[in-house]
């Protein structure tokens, strides 16, 4: 990206990019309770 000029939020490029499956990355709901 160049600062040559403002920048608009629409054509900004996101730093980091959201996972193509969101539901990869979230912890599970229901994390299975520790054995004991």
């Amino acid at each position: 990206t160049t600062d040559a000029g403002p920048t608009y939020p629409e054509f900004v490029e996101p730093a980091d990019p959201a996972p193509a499956d969101p539901a990869a990355t979230e912890p599970p709901a229901d994390p299975p309770a520790h054995p004991r």
